[in-house]
């Protein structure tokens, strides 16, 4: 297109020249030579333009894409986070470490990396903390049900009842309810193990000790410590889950 519009121009001169030199029978030509060459500069233009745009959109998609495909991930393990810290469970910043050491990393805002590296910091504190509340409750859980059942605990596991069964209401030990120390289906089955592990013997009613296992893991510093960093945390995570939705969900635009 451009090179049949260069064409047109060169004709033009020359016919344009000829008929400045008196040569008038040349005018209609001159004039369809006119109207051809705006044509051809105009679709000459216009080509140009819709190739940029095309090359301009590639450009756009790709890097979209490349913001999803590190984002995207990030969003997954976060949202994963602020349902686990409501249980006072592990988070994880595995992803975002992974990404930050990759290529994908620099599709990441600076801003957004320094959120990232401060909310992964917290999740680090929040997890040895963790970890040290679990400890200390199974060994509080350990040493209850070890003085009500005497040599008999060692029927179980060496962590007793709290690796058999309340370890899965580990939040809800921890949550401060002593109306519903455990949800029904659970205390239910700790009922019926307490009960066989008793076989008899003088021990209080299963509830009782429950009771006293819960208030005195809401007692301790490892787990009041972890009930503390978990409420601090997580609407640090719910904000950044917020965050991360916008960008996966910014539409796709020309610049």
């Amino acid at each position: 297109m451009a090179g049949l519009a260069a064409t047109t121009l060169v004709l033009l001169a020359v016919v344009t020249a000829y008929s400045i030199q008196g040569y008038t029978q040349l005018g209609q030509i001159q004039n369809l030579l006119t109207v051809l060459f705006g044509a051809f500069l105009t679709a000459t233009i216009a080509v140009y333009t819709i190739d940029f745009l095309n090359e301009k959109g590639q450009i756009r998609g790709w890097q979209r894409e490349e913001v999803n495909n590190a984002i995207g991930p990030i969003y997954e393990e976060m949202l994963k986070n602020l349902s686990s810290v409501q249980e006072h469970g592990y988070l994880g910043c595995s992803k975002w470490r992974e990404i930050s050491a990759q290529r994908l990393g620099v599709f990441v805002a600076e801003d957004l990396k320094m959120e990232l590296a401060r909310i992964c910091k917290e999740i680090d504190e929040h997890s040895q903390l963790r970890t040290k509340a679990w400890n200390s409750a199974r060994d509080i859980s350990r040493a209850i049900h070890a003085k009500e059942f005497g040599g008999k605990v060692d029927k179980f596991n060496a962590d007793g009842f709290f690796s058999g069964l309340l370890a899965n209401e580990f939040a809800r030990l921890l949550d401060g309810d002593m109306k519903q120390l455990v949800t029904p289906t659970i205390f239910e089955q700790y009922e019926n193990m307490f009960r066989q592990t008793a076989s008899g013997a003088p021990v209080r009613e299963p509830k009782e000790v429950l009771l006293e296992v819960k208030m005195s893991i809401m007692a301790d510093e490892q787990c009041r410590q972890l009930r503390v960093k978990s409420e601090a945390l997580r609407p640090q995570v719910s904000a950044l889950v917020d965050r991360l939705v916008v960008i996966l969900q910014k539409p796709y635009s020309l610049p």
